[in-house]
């Protein structure tokens, strides 16, 4: 009777262990498009990782498509509704070396200033944040002087230099 209990028991435990412990299904040479649906699916879902991992996929096996450019801004900006600043300058960043058109550059640029820019949840911790966002936010300014972003960049320029003013301050006070 014991034994009947020990195999039952084995014979349940020993499927599970091997489903339990089996891997995803590899996947690869997939079309661009399954791919890129891949990656809009995990973004909605929230889950940037294997977004991130799906872009790769898109990006090793389809380096000249079309969808490309859509994928990347969209890793951007869902990086940055994330809170997630570096990855979304890293995204931007590449969007902006590969695939901007000159239209295009002046809103991802933007975004790069932006997504520094709220980098700083403590202003007065971080120094070098500030004077590197400051650095890109008078470079915006110079580049497109016309642009419809310019008062925001503005906005964020009095901010930093305030935050810098009040940092300065501060260590100045430790003396």
């Amino acid at each position: 009777m014991r034994l009947k209990h020990y195999l039952a028991t084995s014979l349940l435990l020993f499927p599970m262990l091997f489903i339990g412990c089996s891997k995803d299904v590899d996947e690869y040479n997939k079309p661009a498009a399954y791919w890129y649906s891949k990656i809009v699916q995990n973004v909605s879902k929230g889950d940037l990782e294997k977004a991130d991992n799906y872009y790769s996929s898109l990006q090793g096996e389809h380096i000249g498509s079309p969808l490309l450019p859509e994928a990347t801004m969209i890793l951007a900006i869902a990086h940055m509704h994330e809170e997630e600043y570096l990855l979304s300058e890293h995204f931007l960043d590449e969007y902006i070396k590969r695939y901007a058109t000159p239209d295009e550059k002046e809103e991802a640029e933007f975004l790069k200033v932006k997504a520094k820019y709220m980098a700083l949840p403590h202003p007065r911790r971080d120094q070098a944040l500030i004077d590197e966002a400051l650095i890109g936010a008078e470079a915006f300014k110079a580049n497109y002087p016309n642009s419809t972003y310019a008062e925001v960049v503005n906005t964020m320029l009095v901010r930093l230099y305030l935050a810098r003013f009040a940092l300065n301050e501060s260590i100045s006070d430790l003396y």
